[in-house]
């Protein structure tokens, strides 16, 4: 920067603009990496000596933000992943073009979902939620960093099993989902319904179509919002079938839904497994 006076300085130097998104300032001793993946520069910043994994976080997006940008119809001029240790906010949250997460925060959490990849739909997602949709843009950022990882080879299908059964465990289930923004809804109940919804689609399009196809069709809505008549308007279509009766038993009254998926293994979907580790914890908080 241009310093104007012993310990003062312009931000903005004539002539020069700052290449990230607008509402970040780096000061101190900190490194940038930066990785084009899928045309898209990506940049990370952390404080020098920072022992947060910056190359496995791009390792990570390298293999799995490829299949997000196609899901969305996003085409960013760049991505940045700003990362700070205490007393910065614990947690994770997405904002124009950028994403801050903690240095604690893990790339994966131990039920399989991925903070930086929730984010990341967040931050590519063409839509925010309405009064009524937290369940759908909480919930499809959160299935998604679960089930991408599943495409792209990085979990395996126990693992994916796994996190879907951790879904299930500990969603707050029996309540109005489009009503209740508690962490067990947005982070449990909402994904599980939508990896449902996605089985609702597939059996109903003999599986030429999915939950894909619906979030395809949101993001080119370019309507700005989602809300639950959206999204039903939108899965009709997709499917060909009303989904209606489906939302009313599972989002406005709650009723946890069965997923073949997991019965197709012979697993009880009640039952509470005595595995190591797979404990649900939420990645952050809105």
């Amino acid at each position: 920067m241009e310093e104007m006076e012993p310990g003062v300085f312009r931000p903005y130097p004539r002539g020069r603009w700052i290449d990230t998104p607008r509402g970040w300032l780096a000061l101190g001793r900190v490194d940038r990496v930066e990785r084009n993946i899928a045309g898209v520069p990506v940049s990370l910043v952390a404080p020098s000596g920072s022992k947060f994994p910056r190359a496995g976080v791009l390792e990570f997006y390298d293999k799995t933000l490829p299949a997000l940008l196609d899901l969305l119809h996003a085409a960013p001029e760049a991505l940045l992943l700003v990362v700070g240790p205490d007393p910065m906010w614990r947690g994770g949250i997405s904002g124009e073009r950028s994403i801050f997460l903690h240095a604690d925060r893990p790339l994966r959490t131990p039920d399989h979902t991925s903070p930086p990849l929730h984010e990341a739909f967040h931050v590519l997602a063409p839509f925010r939620a309405g009064a009524d949709a937290r369940w759908i843009s909480e919930g499809l950022a959160e299935y998604y960093s679960l089930n991408l990882q599943a495409r792209a080879k990085l979990l395996d299908e126990d693992d994916y099993l796994r996190g879907l059964r951790s879904f299930q465990r500990h969603g707050k289930w029996n309540v109005n989902l489009s009503a209740d923004r508690s962490l067990e809804v947005t982070n449990n109940s909402a994904p599980f319904v939508l990896a449902a919804i996605d089985e609702w689609i597939r059996d109903r399009t003999d599986g030429t179509s999915g939950l894909d196809e619906v979030v395809r069709n949101l993001a080119r809505a370019d309507e700005g919002k989602v809300t639950t008549a959206s999204f039903l308007r939108i899965a009709k279509r997709v499917s060909g079938r009303d989904l209606t009766p489906f939302v009313q038993r599972h989002v406005y009254a709650g009723v946890p839904p069965k997923l073949k998926i997991l019965a197709a293994k012979g697993a009880n979907q009640d039952e509470v497994e005595s595995s190591g580790g797979d404990q649900k914890t939420f990645p952050m908080e809105k």
